[in-house]
């Protein structure tokens, strides 16, 4: 499942915050698959694991306390100012 929700977006600037996951028990890793459109790279990546933590980078690893489901959220910035989110129940 994959959700987008919209961003900083314009007709010549277009940035698309995604991700995909895979699951080890209590241990996620996460895999930012997202593009840009129009120029630009994506330069930045915040990440709200949804248990009250926060991260950084393309592709983090972290470990759950408790079983989820959890709400995941990442936010991606790129070199030309566009800013995107994207969330998942993971």
């Amino acid at each position: 499942l994959l959700l987008a929700t919209a961003g900083s977006r314009n007709a010549q600037l277009s940035c698309y915050a995604n991700f995909t996951y895979s699951v080890n028990g209590q241990v996620v890793n996460f895999s930012d698959t997202s593009w840009t459109q129009g120029g630009g790279t994506v330069t930045g990546w915040t990440w709200s694991f949804g248990d009250g933590t926060s991260g950084t980078g393309q592709y983090p690893i972290h470990t759950y306390n408790g079983p989820g489901p959890f709400y995941a959220c990442l936010t991606i910035t790129t070199s030309l100012g566009c800013v995107d989110s994207t969330c998942q129940m993971v």
